[in-house]
């Protein structure tokens, strides 16, 4: 078990227990898939660019019943031919892989996590609708900026 003491350990800045989980995170990129969300030219594409992104999400959910749970202005391309891609799947589960709220040390970009999960971290569940909720969060926060 890991030691915790203040002054030992590994986390010797922490005066008590962490409730943090320390991740490694690597990507290999081998091409470019698109342009960054805030390339957009024009508010119909930025509305077609999110729509392609919430219907990977839905062929995504109904085909493998995995919820993304990392929808965010970095998670959304533009892709070239102007279409809208959903990236980065590596925080994604499976709906039923575990049936317990994640807590603090839940995935998904602050910005963009849904209300429910933010008020609610400890006993709120992420499912559909808080993903669904984070789209909405990313178009209001690409249109207001």
């Amino acid at each position: 078990m890991r030691d915790y003491v203040k002054g030992k350990g590994k986390y010797e800045w922490c005066l008590g227990q962490p409730n943090i989980d320390p991740y490694v995170h690597y990507q290999l990129v081998l091409e470019t898939l698109g342009q960054p969300l805030s390339t957009f030219k024009l508010t119909w594409q930025l509305c077609q660019v999110i729509w392609d992104a919430i219907m990977a999400h839905v062929i995504a959910y109904e085909r493998t019943k995995i919820l993304h749970q990392d929808v965010s202005t970095g998670n959304i391309l533009i892709c070239k031919d102007g279409s809208g891609i959903l990236i980065n799947w590596d925080p994604s589960k499976k709906e039923d892989m575990d049936a317990q709220p994640r807590g603090p040390s839940q995935t998904g970009t602050w910005q963009f996590i849904s209300t429910g999960l933010l008020l609610s971290p400890f006993t709120w569940l992420h499912e559909v609708p808080d993903d669904l909720e984070s789209f909405f969060w990313v178009l209001l926060y690409v249109v207001m900026k």
